[in-house]
This record gives C-alpha cells, sequence and structure tokens, in this order.
C-alpha cells in the first residue's frame, strides 16, 4: 500500500478536492486514500448518527473515483470520545459502531479503521466494568472485526511513544489483547517525529508480525497552522525493511527526548488546514511530491509524498 491520510484538524476539503488529491496520488503511484477527518461531525463528535443519503451518493462517487484510479480507500470511525464500553456484549454504541463502519463499506471503502487517538482519559466514567483501557480498546476492535468480518487498523489512544506515560501498561494491555489480523496505525516516538524507525513503532509485548502503519505527521501544519515543512522527507532510514525481531530493541514506549527540536518547517502566509499522510517507505528522497491546488490554496494545501504503508512480518 501507498497513500494519503485526511486526518487532520480544520476546514474539510470538498469531495471535488478530494478528487484532486486522487488524481495526485494515481500520477505519482500511490494507492491508498484513508478518510478520517476529525471535522467530519458524523466521522467524530457526533459518530452514532448515520451519515445521510446524499452524503453517502457523494462517497460512493468518490470511492468509484477512486477505484478508476487504482486507489482503495480506507474509511474510519472514531468513537472513543463517549463509547460506552458496557456496550460491548451487544449495545446501542456497539450496534451504531457496526452499522457505521457496514454502510461506510457497502458505499465503497475496502478497508475499515478505528480510530481511538486524541480523547480525554475519561475512561472510567464509562469503562463497563473493565478495568483496563487498553484491553477495553482491543476489545472494541476485537468485537468490530468479528461482527463485520474484518480486518482493521486500530490507532490506539497511545499513538506516540510520548504519550505513553500518561496512560502506563496501557500500551502492554492493548497489544495483548488485539487480535493478530487487526493492523496498528501509530506515529513513533513523537506525534510528530524528527526520525522514525522500526524499533519505535513496536508495541510492548506484542506479535512479532503485526501489520504495521505508520502515521507520520512530519508534513501536518494542523498544529502550527500558519507553517508549512516542504523539506526532505528524511530520517525514517530502516521502515522500509523488515527487521528480525531480537533487533526491535527499542519499544513504542520511548519518551521524546529532551531538548530535541521538532520540525515545524517554513512559514506560510495562507492559513490553511493540516494533512497527514501515511508514511513507510520512501524510496527516494526525489519520490517528494508537494502538489498545491491553486484553486484550494487558501484553505488547503496537499504534501504528498511517494511511500509504502509499511507492513513488518516475522523473519522466517
Amino acid at each position: 500500500m501507498r497513500g494519503y491520510l485526511e486526518g487532520y484538524y480544520g476546514r474539510l476539503l470538498d469531495w471535488s478536492a478530494r478528487v484532486t488529491v486522487l488524481d495526485a496520488l494515481a500520477e505519482h503511484g500511490l494507492d491508498t486514500y484513508a478518510y478520517a477527518p476529525k471535522e467530519d461531525a458524523r466521522h467524530r463528535l457526533r459518530w452514532r448518527d448515520p451519515y445521510d443519503a446524499a452524503w453517502r451518493s457523494d462517497f460512493a462517487a468518490f470511492c468509484r473515483a477512486a477505484r478508476a484510479r487504482g486507489v482503495s480507500v480506507i474509511a474510519g470511525v472514531a468513537p472513543g470520545i463517549d463509547f460506552d464500553f458496557a456496550s460491548l456484549a451487544g449495545g446501542a454504541d456497539l450496534e451504531a459502531t457496526v452499522d457505521k463502519l457496514a454502510r461506510l463499506r457497502d458505499d465503497g471503502a475496502s478497508r475499515l479503521m478505528l480510530l481511538l487517538d486524541d480523547i480525554d482519559p475519561d475512561f472510567a466514567r464509562r469503562d463497563g466494568g473493565i478495568a483496563s483501557e487498553g484491553e477495553a480498546h482491543a476489545r472494541l476492535a476485537n468485537r468490530l472485526g468479528e461482527r463485520l468480518d474484518a480486518a482493521l487498523v486500530v490507532v490506539p489512544r497511545i499513538y506516540a511513544g510520548e504519550l505513553a506515560d500518561a496512560a502506563p501498561g496501557y500500551l502492554d494491555d492493548f497489544a495483548v489483547t488485539l487480535d493478530a489480523r487487526h493492523a496498528i496505525s501509530v506515529c513513533g516516538r513523537d506525534v510528530v517525529a524528527r526520525e522514525v524507525g522500526v524499533a519505535d513503532c513496536r508495541l510492548p509485548g506484542d506479535i512479532a508480525d503485526r501489520e504495521t502503519i505508520v502515521w507520520d505527521n512530519l508534513y501536518a501544519n494542523d498544529y502550527c497552522p500558519r507553517r508549512l515543512f516542504v523539506g526532505p522527507w528524511q530520517g525514517r532510514a530502516g521502515i522500509d525493511r523488515l527487521q528480525p525481531a531480537e533487533h526491535l530493541g527499542g519499544q513504542l514506549r520511548q519518551r521524546h527526548e529532551p531538548g530535541q527540536q521538532r520540525t515545524h518547517g517554513q512559514q506560510h502566509e495562507d492559513h490553511c488546514a493540516g494533512h497527514r499522510a501515511l508514511l513507510g517507505d520512501a524510496q527516494h528522497v526525489a519520490d517528494l511530491r508537494v502538489v498545491i491546488s491553486n484553486q484550494y490554496a487558501a484553505h488547503w494545501l496537499a504534501p504528498l509524498i511517494s511511500l509504502n504503508l509499511w507492513r513488518r512480518r516475522a523473519l522466517r
């Protein structure tokens, strides 16, 4: 897989803008578009509300346009802000999540994504009697996978090493509970990482051959909306290659190193929504593509990189 993730905070793209991104993906040999924008209320804030007929028609047309260009669409839902884990046995929240994902698949998504990132640490208010938040999140993914007969892409609440100290034990419980068929998507050591290596993305206690997608925020700017980094994509050596499990010395629990500066990039005069790229194997720095559509430059910029969604397999 090679692709782009629309998963930012800020003004939503319209469907014609998304098709422009599809054109850029196809032109540069990328084959995946992931739909998970934070500002889509029915994706996150009001995730229980079904998409209306007009939106579903537009999304289905977008998926057809993607297929025509050789691009697969991953679509997600982000129920973590207030999901009631008492419903895991079959309650209303589980049914609403199953229904939301099933409709996205019916309308053309080729793969489904469960996002549990950027939520308040208020799990105890709705834990459903489950002691561990990491276990509960993995059990939710497992139940959805069973009901939908699908392997999901799951973004855990602790998706970067610098966040791990705020939730001790979360990653351990999440990793040992999550079914092997589900993939994870993480950022590495930092939310916006200067360097990303294989070891930075390994969950403590996880299986060796977990499919792992690096969600790389190097080119994101929703956290600094008046800046845009357009420098080379570098500092990711090794994530394009399989590493023996015994050589994966580090784990996602590693913290941000004191004094290490994050890449903010250069000042840009337009106020533009941030975009995030699903990054893995960048074959050459020269493969960097920065695509700016003049029609939409006042509110969005789409930095695209020729990259792989990295799948780490165990050596046999």
